[in-house]
């Protein structure tokens, strides 16, 4: 999984092995709360370059777009009991400051999130903004320079929706037979 996201990566971004290891600030806070993670992960943006931190914005942009995906969005429209576009692009970057192991086993299999406990955290996770981190941090330093926006090839998340196939949202039938962990677990 590492390797396809590595070959669409934009040369302009951040190394995955230099964005991951920035993603362990947040991914290591005990019990994965999260005001704590976005402190940890705001201290670790702080110290980059302007030139480190507009590589690491599309990086993050990329490794946000490769979990957009319906068998994911799926797996956690059956955990949390429906999920909407928004909520769902909050819950990647939630996926995202759950580390790199976490991240592409979530990816690979959707139904090992039933090692989470997504219905508690659901929640959590759909206010997780930390896409807009990179900016804030960015206007702090530049008050009257251009957008981060700006300086950042087209949006990737935005433009191109979900990959793969959408998935039946009343078919429960189809639920527990392609996430029968994550069935057994949230649909008793």
């Amino acid at each position: 999984m590492r390797n396809a996201l590595e070959t669409n990566l934009p040369s302009q971004g951040l190394p995955l092995n230099q964005f991951w290891a920035i993603m362990e600030a947040p991914a290591q806070i005990k019990d994965h709360k999260l005001p704590a993670q976005e402190k940890a992960l705001n201290r670790a943006l702080e110290k980059l370059s302007d030139e480190e931190l507009i590589a690491f914005k599309i990086t993050y942009e990329s490794v946000q777009k490769f979990a957009f995906r319906w068998d994911l969005w799926a797996a956690v429209y059956l955990a949390a009991g429906g999920c909407g576009d928004d909520s769902f692009i909050y819950f990647c970057n939630w996926l995202i400051g759950r580390g790199e192991l976490a991240f592409y086993k979530s990816i690979s299999n959707p139904d090992s999130m039933a090692d989470f406990d997504l219905k508690n955290d659901f929640g959590e996770a759909c206010s997780c903004e930390w896409d807009v981190l990179p900016s804030i941090i960015w206007d702090k330093r530049h008050p009257n320079g251009p957008d981060l926006y700006d300086l950042l090839p087209e949006p990737t998340i935005s433009s191109d929706g979900p990959a793969g196939e959408p998935f039946p949202e009343d078919d429960m039938d189809y639920f527990r037979l392609n996430f029968p962990r994550l069935h057994d677990k949230y649909m008793p």
